[in-house]
């Protein structure tokens, strides 16, 4: 799309209004509030607030009054400019309340990118639903980036000691450090949730996090915590809509199982093991693994019991266990190996369970050489043979052995590409634009706001410069397929 084009989207799209409500008592107008919201989503485009402004002020501005009014909406005579926005956001934090008209303005984000979503028929709950078969416009993606502080000064702990700077009132950047994978990282990180369809910007961001976000918990700081925070906002702002969520191995046990209790099949690759029940991971033999990650040598191991029936006149006993995620059955003489025979799925439904919590129930054939027999198991809840261990944390309802995971760990990558768009939305690319975590997550609005804009031009809208221009090359490639099929018959 056109600079024209992404610009006027950011100021047409639907829903600024929602967004906007919580600047009104500084703005003292929704218009204001509005054309501030927007300002957001066209500093994303420009990768600078000044040369934003300078596009409005130098004749852009009356087109883009123009297009918002044919969509109903008022937007101020003048242009909004950068250091109208800087101003209005220290005067709300000069009232210190910024972290909560933050959190307002992501939770309103989330139930507007929601029902944009389903404007492109994504988050929609099908009449009837095979929970084993995922649908990707009903799968969430969702993962954590991190920015890199836009000073590189920082403040030693254990001394106070300045690092990296000689100057006498140095610019120090708010940052967090982790360690993962064995990777020192610092700087500023979000988790990101969204869902996409199958065409060129089809994708809608349907919500963001801090790690550390003060006002929604002054205590967690890690990525877990703040991903199952915005995936149960996401679930709860989608009502039924999202039935599956992909994420990278942070996703444990405990996490898919808050998931599953909210009606969301979760699904990650098994990550290595830390317990003493392990096997080693056998690649060249046994069931086909579709994840072609090396860096599990060991997998993890549980029992689950032990499946009798009746056949042929004789009782025959198949000790069942869970290996590398999948379930899997041997004889009860035999040590369970990642070679062991597969149980095939046949089903996977939610069930009410206490306390409005959803209980999610998976049903397995086991194929015995004298009859096949069924089997279910409650994936929610905890294992009978280890205490306090959730089924959850050694057997997935979609694993790494069955080929709808080849698809999911392809969605996946969607929010990697995600992360690559917005990071192309700041000067410096990858950088926090801010010294403040809090002042950056404004930006970060600003480009998802931008993401979704070009969703709703480019598919439902349609009608920017770029938009009408897709649209007829769409027309023609239809009439070229009609013509096409005319000629072969």
């Amino acid at each position: 799309m056109s600079y024209r084009s992404r610009l006027i989207a950011a100021f047409c799209m639907p829903g600024l209004e929602k967004i906007a409500e919580p600047l009104l008592p500084w703005t003292k107008s929704l218009p204001k509030a509005v054309a501030m919201v927007g300002f957001l989503s066209a500093r994303a485009v420009f990768q600078s607030g000044e040369q934003a402004e300078a596009e409005l002020v130098e004749g852009g501005w009356d087109e883009v009054r123009t297009r918002a009014a044919a969509f109903g909406r008022e937007l101020p005579a003048k242009a909004p400019t950068f250091d109208q926005l800087h101003h209005l956001r220290e005067r709300i934090e000069a009232d210190g309340v910024l972290g909560e008209v933050l959190v307002k303005i992501a939770d309103a984000f989330t139930a507007q990118a929601v029902i944009l979503a389903r404007s492109r028929g994504m988050l929609l709950r099908p009449g009837e639903v095979d929970l084993l078969d995922p649908s990707r416009v009903c799968t969430l993606y969702a993962d954590g980036t991190w920015w890199k502080a836009w000073s590189n000064v920082s403040i030693d702990p254990d001394t106070g000691e300045v690092i990296g700077s000689r100057a006498k009132n140095p610019r120090i950047a708010q940052k967090l450090q982790a360690v993962k994978d064995g990777n020192n990282l610092s700087g500023v990180p979000f988790v990101m949730c969204g869902v996409r369809g199958a065409e060129e910007r089809d994708r809608v961001v349907l919500g963001y996090r801090r790690f550390f976000d003060p006002t929604r918990s002054k205590e967690d700081k890690g990525e877990m915590p703040a991903a199952m925070d915005l995936l149960e906002r996401v679930i709860a702002a989608a009502d039924g809509g999202a039935l599956w969520c992909v994420y990278d191995m942070a996703l444990k046990g405990e996490h898919l199982n808050r998931l599953a209790e909210k009606g969301v099949v979760g699904v990650a690759a098994m990550s290595q093991p830390t317990t003493s029940k392990t096997t080693e991971l056998l690649p060249d033999s046994g069931p086909t693994r579709f994840n072609n990650d090396s860096r599990k040598t060991l997998v993890a191991v549980a029992s689950l019991g032990t499946a009798k029936h009746y056949v042929g006149g004789r009782w025959c006993d198949h000790e069942l266990s869970a290996v590398d995620g999948a379930l899997r059955f041997h004889a009860v003489t035999e040590e369970p190996t990642s070679a062991s025979p597969l149980c095939v799925p046949t089903g996977l439904r939610f069930e009410p369970g206490p306390g409005g919590k959803q209980r999610l129930i998976g049903t397995f054939e086991i194929p015995c050489p004298h009859g096949p027999v069924s089997r279910e198991i409650e994936f929610t809840g905890y294992l009978k043979e280890e205490r306090g261990l959730l089924v959850l944390n050694r057997l997935r309802p979609i694993n790494e052995y069955v080929e709808e995971f080849r698809d999911l760990k392809g969605w996946r990558q969607d929010v990697e590409s995600l992360h690559s768009t917005m990071k192309d939305f700041v000067f410096k690319y990858g950088r926090a634009s801010s010294l403040d975590p809090a002042h950056h997550e404004l930006d970060v609005l600003g480009m998802a706001l931008q993401v979704n804009a070009q969703c709703w031009d480019t598919h439902i809208a349609q009608m920017t410069p770029s938009a009408e221009r897709a649209k007829k090359r769409k027309q023609k490639q239809v009439l070229r397929k009609k013509i096409d099929f005319s000629d072969d018959d």
